[in-house]
């Protein structure tokens, strides 16, 4: 088997392309039958493998020209006889990803179609969580990237718009207003990068996940069951905003019509300086009883320990 390298260069747009990466290849064939056995060799010699039609490369560093022909298949709704609805689906939660079959069989839909980015790899996040933009029946389930564009269609008055969208989200307890850095993904990991505080970069990027080591995510059971596990600080809370659970890690099972709130890095509660009977599981997060207080030095915290060491109190 003669394998060849190819460098992945791809249109240069605003936000991707260029010098992508590359990949090793070998065999060049007519169609799909006449190379049907040599992935299972390259199997056989310990590699991974699998056939793929060049024509979807649209790269300049395919070996073969991209001409087609294509198939394109058009669904086309008249609103005036068709008495059904058009709808977005992710399925039973937006961690687990299913194929575009499993979620037309699942809703008894008359068609189907493949749409918008998800996280695939494990290190970019949940595998299945949408990658920028996520708005369903109304709830926005996942932040934009930056001011990327969004498809919009409007149900009600059945246009479509492409426009750039923004979000903004915050938790109100007590005093302090706390701004969100995400809904419904791992703390984090940020797929396709946009958020001001990202690293390398706030700008937007297609297929590439930035870091933020210092974040305060939103969760509820659109995700799934439990929320993503690690170091951290999280707070659960019910339909009714009433506290009912503190843990000094992330992870754990996101109440019923509730939800929770995971801080990581800088953006963690430090302990604010009160009696004994106050940030109790019970407490309500918009009340004044609070015995976290999030962006609170060291030096706070040290001063907050002596002197409730000298009224008999805690931190």
């Amino acid at each position: 088997m003669e394998a060849r390298v190819e460098q992945v260069q791809s249109p240069r747009l605003a936000d991707s392309g260029g010098e992508l990466d590359y990949r090793v290849r070998a065999g060049y064939f007519a169609d799909k039958a006449a190379g049907a056995n040599l992935p299972a060799q390259i199997t056989a010699a310990g590699y991974s493998s699998s056939g793929l039609y060049t024509g979807w490369d649209r790269d300049l560093g395919s070996i073969g020209t991209t001409h087609g022909p294509w198939n394109l298949d058009v669904i086309t709704i008249d609103p005036k006889n068709y008495h059904g609805e058009l709808r977005a689906s992710f399925g039973a939660d937006l961690e687990k990803p299913e194929t575009t079959s499993q979620l037309a069989a699942a809703s008894g839909a008359v068609a189907n179609i493949n749409a918008g980015f998800f996280v695939f790899d494990p290190k970019a996040g949940a595998a299945g969580d949408p990658a920028s933009d996520g708005v369903y029946e109304g709830r926005t389930l996942s932040e934009p990237a930056a001011d990327r564009p969004a498809w919009i269609i409007g149900g009600k008055s059945h246009t479509t718009q492409i426009q750039r969208l923004r979000w903004a989200g915050s938790v109100a307890a007590w005093r302090t207003t706390l701004a969100l850095d995400g809904i419904d993904r791992v703390t984090g990991l940020i797929r396709n990068c946009g958020e001001r505080n990202g690293a390398p970069t706030a700008l937007p990027l297609q297929d590439v996940t930035c870091t933020n080591a210092n974040e305060l995510v939103a969760f509820d059971s659109a995700l799934g069951r439990r929320t993503p596990a690690g170091p951290g600080f999280e707070v659960s809370l019910s339909r009714r905003n009433v506290v009912t659970a503190v843990t000094a890690s992330r992870g754990s099972s996101v109440p019923v019509d509730g939800h929770t709130l995971q801080a990581t890095g800088h953006r963690r509660p430090r302990p604010a300086c009160g009696g004994p009977d106050r940030g109790q599981a019970g407490d309500q997060d918009r009340s004044s009883r609070k015995s976290w207080q999030a962006g609170q030095t060291d030096e706070d915290h040290e001063h907050c320990q002596r002197r409730s060491a000298a009224d008999q109190k805690w931190c």
